[in-house]
């Protein structure tokens, strides 16, 4: 199990499991059925939990889930004290019970909260620049990591952010941009409605920011892929995505454990770029693997068997729908630029409207 504390301190402590019962490709086999079931109506919908069934998968079953789950009511109690010493001065509509529950989860991540005036209770997440795409370290995208490291990316940051919209029962959703996740939330107020939340760089954008990536057509707009919110059945199956990463890392043999998972998340979220995408892929490393081991060089010549024929027809069709909903690949560089534009430009692209408001 991972002990949580220690000291006073809140640490990870992985034990190893080379005598565990249980095999790698288990744990992830165990963590599928649990999205599973909440996907197919068999358990509850939860975001945390199916959250928790990935990192806990990767790190081989020793993810305490008691501790996993104290340290988010820890957060919601912070939260709810500084609800309790904070008001808005001009919000009277009738939804400032969730536009305020929203504003805490906000102050909770990137600010620091002080118990009365002088000690700190809770300090703010910060943006980890070091592998931000998890590509030597897939921990980097966990909200474990982020809790006890308090820096993450902007992919365990709305994470977090979203599991505790959930634990608070507030409305927020999880929204895509090219490579990247942003929290949008709605406010009652006419003159505001639907508004982005961006956590690593502590402010609101509007809606034109994400447009300056220059990867975003209106025809992405138009089928979800971008700038749209994800219903809590979609916010749980994209875990599954996830959840194929982590398994990618851990077995070579991956390649049908990870197209079961992206066929149960496109299930549930057909438009979902990045499953399409890894499935797309992960056929076409496994049609290289069977080309190779059958010794020819032309995938026309692997037709003959009915299997690979089938792989064949289904991974053409996956990138064709991929180019269908106009999907587009975006650099690395191409994405620090878009960030920095946002923090180089906050008097352009922050909403004036949600920072303007006045609270104490």
């Amino acid at each position: 199990m991972i002990n949580w504390v220690k000291y006073g301190v809140l640490v990870l402590l992985f034990i190893g499991c080379s005598e565990s019962m249980f095999s790698q490709s288990e744990y992830y086999e165990n963590a599928y059925l649990e999205i599973e079931k909440m996907l197919e109506g068999k358990k509850p919908l939860s975001f945390k939990k199916a959250v928790y069934e990935v990192e806990n998968a990767y790190h081989a079953d020793t993810l305490d889930e008691k501790g996993f789950n104290q340290k988010i009511k820890s957060y919601v109690a912070i939260i709810n004290g500084w609800i309790d010493q904070n008001y808005f001065q001009n919000y009277l509509y009738e939804d400032s019970s969730d536009f305020k529950k929203n504003a805490g989860i906000f102050q909770i991540m990137t600010d620091t909260i002080f118990i009365g005036s002088q000690k700190a209770h809770t300090l703010p997440f910060e943006y980890d620049f070091d592998d931000f795409f998890g590509e030597y370290d897939l921990t980097k995208h966990f909200v474990s990591k982020l809790m006890i490291t308090h820096t993450g990316n902007c992919h365990s940051m709305p994470y977090l952010y979203r599991i505790l919209a959930e634990e608070m029962e507030t409305p927020a959703y999880l929204a895509f941009a090219p490579n990247h996740m942003y929290i949008k939330a709605r406010s009652k107020d006419p003159k505001i409605g639907f508004y982005n939340t961006e956590l690593t760089s502590k402010c609101f954008p509007v809606d034109a920011w994400v447009m300056t990536s220059g990867y975003v057509s209106v025809n992405q707009i138009v089928s979800g892929i971008y700038m749209d919110t994800l219903s809590l059945e979609q916010s749980v199956a994209i875990n599954l995505i996830d959840l194929a990463e982590g398994y990618k890392r851990k077995d070579t043999l991956y390649h049908d454990f990870v197209i079961k998972c992206c066929d149960l998340a496109v299930k549930h979220y057909p438009n979902y770029a990045n499953g399409l995408l890894l499935k797309a892929e992960t056929m076409k490393e496994q049609f290289e693997v069977w080309m190779k081991n059958a010794g020819v060089k032309f995938p026309s010549e692997m037709f003959v068997y009915p299997d690979a024929k089938a792989l064949f027809d289904e991974m053409e069709e996956t990138y064709t729908k991929l180019v269908e909903l106009d999907y587009r690949n975006v650099s690395k560089k191409t994405y620090l630029k878009w960030l920095e534009e946002l923090a180089n430009n906050l008097d352009k692209y922050n909403n004036q409207k949600i920072t303007n408001f006045n609270h104490k």
